[in-house]
């Protein structure tokens, strides 16, 4: 069980924290270990490159090399967003910046290795 409560640090302390909020969710967990996290909130790919990717990148590939899109986005997911222990990050958890270079590696990828040109965000509406 997870829960997130935005707020904001200013000399030191916690503030715009809904504080009953807070403590609901404390009472669900009575009794209970917890571990307690506090990260800085990473900007998520934007829904405009979302669009792009999904409106231009993946049928452009899946028409060139005959695969259905959701096929396409697998074999793009593997061969770009792989880990070193060998796990498949989600698209949907990339920051904008993680977003577009995996944009651009396909981009690059196609190009060299399918002689297919893939026009970037600003060269194409979608």
């Amino acid at each position: 069980m997870i829960f997130k409560h935005n707020c904001e640090v200013k000399n030191g302390k916690i503030e715009n924290l809904n504080h009953d909020q807070f403590n609901r969710n404390l009472q669900r967990l009575n009794n209970k270990k917890i571990i307690l996290t506090v990260s800085i909130p990473k900007k998520q790919r934007s829904n405009q490159q979302n669009r792009y990717f999904h409106g231009v990148i993946l049928p452009i590939l899946s028409n060139h090399l005959g695969y259905f899109k959701d096929e396409m986005k697998v074999i793009l997911k593997y061969k770009f967003l792989m880990t070193e222990s060998k796990v498949v990050k989600s698209t949907s958890n990339l920051t904008t910046k993680e977003f577009e270079d995996f944009n651009s590696k396909i981009r690059t990828w196609a190009s060299v290795e399918h002689c297919l040109y893939i026009p970037k965000p600003n060269e194409i509406s979608f």
